[in-house]
Formats: structure tokens, C-alpha cells, sequence
């Protein structure tokens, strides 16, 4: 039996990164090569990561060992710690369930180097591993010895830019050593094939490679007491590296349309001022994908609430979001793009100011056989570049 290992972005609790983690074990494990995901530690080399997850453990410690003078002291920042304690442990839970991890935790680039070295292929994907805003040469596998056995192959990487001139020298001398590259984006294809001369096609990304079932078993283990109300589901991604602002005005006039209540799914590290009815503020990914497949209208800037909307059939609208210093290579949305073109779903595409259209249909089956075709050309690039 082959030993395959898969690095992949998993921590910094979003949704999108937990769920395309888990897809790409279970992919992978599917298509018939049982796998591994490294539990490396990408914060490790930041000073500040270090020492503020250490402070929070001590912080954390006292609110648990004397609430009432933690909260005397904290005043109100008490229950947001709290919240953001709860949620943290509900993405804990999840990688305890669904993530097949190594036993042992990374974090330096000499224990990768000495521990996988031997085995037989390591996968580098899914996710923004490749983006230059987010670089770390771990994700392009520099721990993997030139002439070593272990094959070097990255599934479905993104990058989040459109102009090849972003990237640092060191991350094409690194892609030039693959022995097999897909990416999720076509743009990002297109760069990495003038970069590197070699031959890159475009998968899908991990999480439209699982079963749908697999999903709903997932969801339906959701601790949510939603009480089977319809309602109108907000989920943003947003920071202080971002000039969008929430399209509160859009979800007004689409609750005033529906008479749907607004649920709000936000997360203890991202700034999100949703007026939303109710704010679920410490669910993890199992509530997540329960929130998106049981919503009436979803309203999102996010990439993989996108695609759980499709896999869930939830009608949708989508936000662009745009960085501060304007720079259009810098941007995210053409991923969004360019899954709303494989779905046909392109009218999804939302201008805070657009009036809702809730008479539009939604088609989630049109493009079902193009859908169907990358799936198979997804597999057949995997099952090639491991054999």
C-alpha cells in the first residue's frame, strides 16, 4: 500500500479551509489511496502566533477556573472570549472526527524533511496555499529532497491573483519541481503553465469531489436548534485588507420581500455587522454545512458557501470583495467567477446596490453533465499522477 501524506491549509478556524481539508482526505481515500493529513503548524514560524495562542491558553484557563472574577475583570470582552472559546472547540471537534491526522504535530521544516522523505507521494492542495499574500514554501513542499522517492503533486492549489508578476522567484523555482500540477482556478492554470513550461488542467475543488450524501450525514450532525423555520442565511468573510462593506441594505429589502427571518453565521476572528434576527456565534463547520443546507436564500461573499449552496441546491446570492489598495490582481472573485460559469449559475452575481430578484430560477442541473465531465477529469489527473 502506497504512504501518501496531503498538506493542505486547515487552521485559522474558517469554514471553507476545515471543509475543503476533510474533501480532499475523503476524495483521496475514495479514489482508492489511503492518506494521511500532515498536522503542520503554518503559524509556527510567526513570533506573534506563537505567543498570542499561549496567552489565550492562560486567559482561557482563568475564565474556566474563576468565572465571576474573569468577568468582573474582562467586563464585556468576557462573553465574546467565551463565544470564541466555544467556537474554537467546535472546530476542534471536527478535526478530531474527520481529519485523519498525523499523530505528530509540525513545526519545522527540517521534521517534514525527515519524516516524509520516504513515503511514496505528498499532495499539496486545495485551498489559497499558493497565494504570494499567504507564502509559505511548505505548501510547495521545499521539504521534499530533490531525487527523493516521494512524489510531489499539488491538487487544486489557488492563488487568488490574475498577473504572474505577484509571484516571488522562490515559489516558481519551487512549482518548477513538481511532478504533477492541476490548479482549481483557470487563470491560476494559465500562470502556472508560463511560469513553469508544464502542463497544468484545471480541476474542481475537493469539496464538489465528495458525495453529497456525504455532506448531509455530516450535517445532520449538527448541534442547532433551529426549530425547521425558514429562513434567510448571511455568511461574509470580511477584514480590515478589504474596502467591501456587508450588503445590509440587499438583505433588508430580501427579508422584507421573503418574510424570512435573517440567520447570521459569523466567526470570533472576522469582523461581520450582519443585522441579522438571530447571530450564530460559536457554530462550527458541522453547523455551518446544517445552517447553508436548510436555508431558503443565502446571502454570501464566500467561495465555499458558494459551492455548498450548489451541492445543498439553496438559492443564492454572491458579493464580490474587493482590497483596499485597488490592486485587481490582488482580488479574489475570479474564482468566484469562474465557478458560477461551470454552474450556470451566473446570475447569482450580486451588486450590493441590485435590487433581490426572487422570481429568478435556479437551474441547479443544467450544467449537471459538464459537472459530471471535470469530476471525471479531476479523478483521472489524481489516479495518473499517483500511479
Amino acid at each position: 500500500m502506497k504512504k501518501i501524506a496531503i498538506l493542505t491549509r486547515r487552521a485559522g478556524y474558517n469554514m471553507g479551509t476545515s471543509l475543503q481539508a476533510v474533501a480532499m482526505s475523503v476524495f483521496i481515500d475514495k479514489a482508492g489511496f489511503p492518506n494521511r493529513i500532515i498536522n503542520y503548524d503554518e503559524y509556527s514560524g510567526h513570533l506573534l502566533w506563537q505567543i498570542k495562542p499561549r496567552v489565550n491558553k492562560i486567559i482561557y484557563f482563568a475564565m474556566n477556573l474563576c468565572p465571576w472574577f474573569s468577568k468582573l475583570v474582562l467586563g464585556k470582552k468576557f462573553l465574546m472570549l467565551q463565544r470564541a472559546q466555544e467556537q474554537m472547540n467546535r472546530f476542534h471537534e471536527f478535526e478530531q472526527m474527520f481529519m485523519p491526522l498525523t499523530d505528530k504535530k509540525y513545526t519545522s521544516y527540517r521534521a517534514l524533511e525527515r519524516d516524509f522523505n520516504n513515503y511514496d507521494a505528498c499532495i499539496c492542495g486545495s485551498d489559497q496555499i499558493w497565494s504570494p499574500y499567504f507564502y509559505d514554501s511548505a505548501f510547495l513542499l521545499s521539504f521534499i529532497n530533490k531525487g527523493s522517492k516521494c512524489r510531489k503533486i499539488a491538487y487544486a492549489p489557488s492563488m487568488g491573483i490574475t498577473d504572474a508578476s505577484m509571484l516571488p522567484p522562490e515559489q516558481i523555482d519551487l512549482m518548477k519541481q513538481f511532478d504533477s500540477i492541476s490548479c482549481r482556478e483557470y487563470e491560476a492554470s494559465a500562470i502556472v503553465e508560463k511560469v513553469t513550461g508544464k502542463n497544468v488542467p484545471t480541476v474542481l475543488d475537493p469539496t464538489l469531489m465528495v458525495e453529497p450524501k456525504v455532506w448531509n450525514q455530516m450535517a445532520d450532525k449538527a448541534k442547532l436548534d433551529i426549530s425547521k423555520q425558514k429562513y434567510i442565511l448571511t455568511y461574509f468573510l470580511h477584514t480590515d485588507y478589504y474596502k467591501d462593506v456587508i450588503p445590509n441594505d440587499f438583505i433588508k429589502k430580501l427579508k422584507a420581500i421573503t418574510k424570512l427571518p435573517v440567520y447570521n453565521i459569523s466567526l470570533f476572528n472576522l469582523e461581520n455587522r450582519v443585522n441579522a434576527d438571530r447571530d450564530f456565534n460559536t457554530v462550527g463547520p458541522l453547523e455551518f454545512l446544517a445552517l447553508v443546507r436548510d436555508a431558503e436564500w443565502i446571502c454570501t461573499n464566500s467561495f465555499h458557501c458558494c459551492i455548498f449552496s450548489y451541492i445543498f441546491k439553496r438559492r443564492f446570492f454572491v458579493f464580490e470583495r474587493y482590497m483596499k489598495d485597488g490592486n485587481v490582481g490582488g482580488n479574489q472573485n475570479s474564482r468566484v467567477h469562474n465557478l458560477l460559469k461551470l454552474f450556470d449559475l451566473e446570475q447569482c452575481l450580486t451588486q450590493p446596490k441590485d435590487e433581490p430578484n426572487v422570481l429568478q430560477k435556479f437551474d441547479f442541473n443544467s450544467r449537471k453533465a459538464l459537472v459530471d465531465e471535470y469530476q471525471a477529469k479531476s479523478l483521472d489527473f489524481l489516479k495518473v499522477s499517483l500511479s
